[in-house]
């Protein structure tokens, strides 16, 4: 993923908040990123993400799907709620 992408740079760069969030940084998980993408239904694939961050991380699975599935809500400050919901 491109951080500067067309169409998807707002999203892309949410997705790094939530990956930061839970304490990786994106590069780090690059390889577990493409094997989702390439593996996973594409309809599942922020589950896929979502399980592989809270195992890595120890938080709970539900608050980081919340935030995932908030990548393009136009609502930036509920998005940050969720994002920010994911430790506590």
């Amino acid at each position: 993923m491109l951080n500067s992408g067309y169409g998807y740079a707002a999203t892309v760069s949410r997705l790094w908040w939530v990956i930061q969030e839970c304490g990786s940084e994106p590069l780090d998980l690059a390889g577990d990123l493409a094997t989702i993408n390439r593996a996973a239904d594409l309809l599942e694939g922020t589950r896929h993400v979502a399980t592989m961050l809270a195992r890595r991380s120890g938080y709970p699975r539900s608050p980081i799907q919340a935030a995932l599935d908030a990548l393009a809500m136009p609502d930036e400050a509920r998005f940050f709620t969720l994002v920010e919901a994911i430790k506590s």
